[in-house]
């Protein structure tokens, strides 16, 4: 890493960075699910960030901010040999829950993104009120993506107690992508007077997607923003905030990049009918296939936010507050194409077998009676949403006599019918069944089951308390700690529904918020002793840090994939767990 900052002169500051890194994955995957190194890949993925930023002080009243920010990089996602992307071909076991043979996909994946932001900030005193701060701004950005991946072999076995019951064939794809965005912003702190400070503020987002054979998705969002603060008793203890702010999702080029139609393959399911002996029962072809609504608007937020915080003594103060944000406009895909009809099956219980004592009711299902007509249609599916609802405690003592500490407690409640799991904002090409994406929630009826509920997310109850200590021993040295406490992960069982025309479905048969898994619970602490070294400006930091200060060992309640949800012999097995004590010495220069 170099960083670089030049005084060009007294009213000019010039300064910026770059940054290299390398980071050589063996084993990317690992999991319950794929225990043996055959199963899990190499990432090697070198990256490039950088940053330039220009400020001028054009006078006393008004400043200009220019800036340059970008990212170069990519990450293949390889077989670990002698496994290649030749074969053999992957294995997964919907009764075990496990992947054998190879890693189940194989890709590269090429990321270049580019902003170029300019600021002009300017004070206005004595002017419809005490003061103003105006802020004016317009952004670019530019991105670039390459995707690459498919099966190893150009097969994908889906077995059952062994035995090979579906094959996907698919000799994967290639798609390029470029995402160009252009904003527009205005906002003012406005001082009204000593006790009331009004935030307005408005953006405009233009969006444009395209891929090598010209523009595919265009919209745009006005996100309109408003804050104030209000010290109630005029004293300056006790403050009422409220804030109402539209926040649009970023534009990815993984939305819609599967309009690249130049290399993409027909991806075929199939009944194993014996070896190299399939009978087709599905057909995927992305040149007829695929679509855009051209009416497609960019997902956002809601989010409102109101508390009071009052000094109840010197140097502490309580916050209580609430929090609402409304998710809406997701953009996913739904099927206009395919026909599905009700049907009843059974479920087969927590073992994933048929026949045996724990089988479940019957479910109401659905089968696809047109087989081959699916119409994938990108847009924003009726319906889709997700809500959160928090309210917050907050106590804060300001750092006086050697120490500081804050403890929070916070009630939640994230529910709806979209996950709140990792790129659901960003369907595009996602197969998960939990996603928006093109085997998601919308484009097929038998994922939207029980989809409607908690989030995995869903954190009920949140405790956090974290203080720092100035020991007046040996020249003084900091200790400091903190304390977290956070409820389990909401998950429900899903199962392999056989029989149908279209193969099998994985359907939840109980929602999320089910079960839980066991609550985070664990401490961190650091002590740390500087040292100055000749100039009183420079100093070396020695400091001890211990996570997990408690050992607990529980499943990682903050990864998505943190239990196995699948019926079987693995269901509700940890998948991911959290990381075990960990003791780390390190020192740091400032200067």
């Amino acid at each position: 890493m170099n960083k670089l900052t030049w005084a060009a002169s007294q009213n000019v500051r010039l300064e910026g960075f770059v940054e290299w890194d390398k980071f050589d994955v063996e084993g990317r995957g690992a999991s319950a699910t794929r225990p043996t190194t055959e199963t899990t890949a190499l990432e090697p993925s070198p990256e490039v960030n950088w940053n330039v930023n220009l400020t001028w002080t054009i006078n006393s009243k008004t400043m200009l901010n220019v800036r340059n920010g970008g990212y170069w990089g990519y990450f293949p996602v390889e077989p670990t040999p002698p496994q290649t992307r030749s074969g053999p071909f992957p294995h997964f076991d919907a009764e075990t829950g496990l992947y054998s043979v190879n890693v189940p996909y194989f890709g590269r994946f090429d990321r270049v993104r580019n902003v170029t932001a300019a600021t002009v900030t300017r004070y206005a005193d004595h002017f419809v009120g005490k003061s103003h701060e105006f802020k004016f701004g317009a952004e670019f950005e530019h991105s670039k993506i390459r995707n690459e991946s498919g099966y190893p072999g150009g097969r994908y076995y889906y077995d059952y107690g062994g035995d090979p019951y579906l094959v996907f064939l698919w000799d994967g794809y290639v798609t390029d992508a470029k995402a160009n965005r252009s904003s527009v912003y205005a906002q003012d702190t406005w001082t009204v007077n000593d006790r009331l400070t009004i935030n307005p503020g408005l953006r405009l987002d233009i969006n444009r997607g395209s891929v090598p054979t010209g523009t595919v998705l265009s919209n745009s969002g006005l996100a309109p923003r408003v804050g104030l603060a209000f010290d109630v008793t005029g004293d300056h203890r006790t403050v009422f905030r409220a804030h109402y702010g539209r926040y649009f999702d970023a534009l990815f080029g993984g939305q819609f990049e599967f309009m690249d139609l130049t290399h993409q393959n027909p991806h075929i399911t199939a009944e194993v009918l014996g070896p190299n002996r399939f009978n087709e029962i599905d057909r995927r072809n992305a040149l007829t296939n695929l679509a855009i609504d051209p009416n497609i608007k960019q997902s956002h937020v809601d989010q409102f936010i109101a508390g009071l915080e009052r000094e109840i003594i010197p140097n502490f103060s309580a916050t209580a507050q609430v929090i609402r944000r409304s998710f809406r406009d997701f953009m996913g895909f739904i099927d206009t194409g395919t026909v599905y009809a009700p049907v009843q099956k059974q479920d087969p219980g927590k073992d994933g077998r048929l026949g045996t004592a724990d089988d479940g009711a019957f479910l109401t299902v659905f089968n696809n009676t047109n087989p081959g007509q699916r119409l994938l249609l990108f847009t924003n599916p009726s319906g889709a949403s997700r809500d959160y609802t928090a309210f917050q405690l907050i106590g804060t003592k300001r750092y006086s006599k050697n120490w500081q500490a804050s403890l929070s407690y916070t009630w939640s409640r994230t529910e709806g019918t979209v996950n709140n799991i990792g790129g659901t904002n960003a369907a595009g090409t996602a197969s998960n069944f939990q996603s928006l994406g093109q085997t998601g929630e919308y484009a097929d009826p038998n994922h939207l089951i029980n989809a409607d509920g908690p989030s995995t997310f869903d954190y009920t109850h949140q405790v956090k308390l974290d203080g720092t200590y100035r020991v007046p021993l040996f020249g003084g040295f900091n200790i400091s700690g903190v304390y977290r406490y956070t409820t389990g992960m909401a998950y429900g069982r899903t199962a392999t529904i056989r029989g149908l025309n279209q193969g099998s479905e994985t359907v939840r048969v109980e929602p999320r918020g089910t079960y839980r898994t066991n609550p985070i619970n664990n401490i961190d602490f650091r002590a740390e002793k500087t040292f100055p070294i000749g100039a009183s400006s420079r100093q070396v930091g020695v400091y001890l840090d211990l996570f997990n200060l408690n050992n607990q060992g529980v499943a990682d309640g903050g990864s998505r994939t943190a239990v196995i949800e699948s019926s079987g012999s693995t269901f509700q097995n940890p998948n991911r767990w959290i990381s075990p004590r960990l003791a780390r010495l390190g020192f740091r220069v400032m200067f």
